[in-house]
């Protein structure tokens, strides 16, 4: 996904993995998102824009049910959104999940079938180091790099010590922050 500033990149990606997790739903599958930002802040706009995608969800339920009930699957309603160490408090809808030394959040979030968790890079590490490996803690199916440009490769690949082997990467960010892969001397 990709754009510049006020494109609507947040609240697309907000619906594209409310989307993918009705598609688990469908299927009978486990869903789990890890959404991760450099910055808290940025984290912060993508978590409350799920939010208010489920709230907007939601308020269509309540104005045309039957058309809900045909297009939508009421469980998305209540996949639990975590955050893990917010600078500040939650915003609505989102639960706070806080540290310690004895961290149950990998826990509580691989204990749900379908949810969402934001986290920075340093705080997905931190729930994956709660044993003698990083490895082996994989426990969602789907990673969201937000504002990508701003993460370097040694902080995206400890935003992904949650996702499972084969699990489908989402990267968010501004093309025109984003370096080129292949660099070339040619007109």
């Amino acid at each position: 996904v990709q754009g510049p500033p006020g494109t609507g990149k947040s609240y697309s990606t907000a619906f594209a993995l409310l989307a993918r997790l009705q598609g688990a739903m469908a299927a009978g599958r486990p869903y789990r998102v890890v959404v991760s930002c450099k910055t808290h802040a940025a984290l912060d706009v993508l978590l409350e824009k799920i939010a208010l995608a489920q709230r907007e969800l939601a308020a269509w339920q309540a104005q045309a049910p039957d058309l809900f009930a045909q297009s939508f699957d009421p469980r998305l309603l209540d996949a639990p959104i975590y955050r893990v160490e917010p600078r500040d408090t939650s915003p609505q809808g989102i639960i706070t999940l806080s540290k310690g030394k004895e961290n149950p959040n990998r826990a509580k979030f691989a204990a749900q079938p379908w949810a969402i968790l934001g986290a920075t890079p340093g705080g997905i590490y931190k729930m994956a180091n709660a044993g003698k490996s990083l490895f082996g803690r994989a426990c969602a199916q789907c990673l969201v790099l937000d504002e990508a440009s701003q993460i370097n490769l040694p902080e995206a690949l400890r935003a992904s010590l949650l996702l499972e082997a084969g699990g489908q990467l989402i990267v968010v960010g501004d093309h025109r922050q984003m370096p080129p892969i292949v660099r070339h001397d040619w007109a």
